[in-house]
């Protein structure tokens, strides 16, 4: 088995983050993200109390966000 090293987001497509990384990842806070999940405005996957965040579901929620900025 060899140690690849991921160079870019794409790489992490199928990985779950979870909500320190994921707020890293998006430049908010820690709390901030927390409120979007709270409020259900994100996609994140919940086990028992812990949340995770799939790269793909982001890059897409991102996508679209920026979709609906423009007429």
């Amino acid at each position: 088995m060899t140690n690849e090293i991921k160079t870019n987001n794409s790489d992490y497509a199928g990985e779950l983050m979870n909500a320190y990384e994921t707020a890293e990842f998006l430049h908010i806070s820690y709390w901030h993200l927390m409120d979007l999940v709270r409020r259900k405005k994100i996609p994140h996957i919940r086990f028992s109390k812990r949340v995770f965040f799939r790269v793909a579901s982001l890059e897409k929620f991102i996508d679209e966000l920026e979709a609906g900025s423009v007429e």
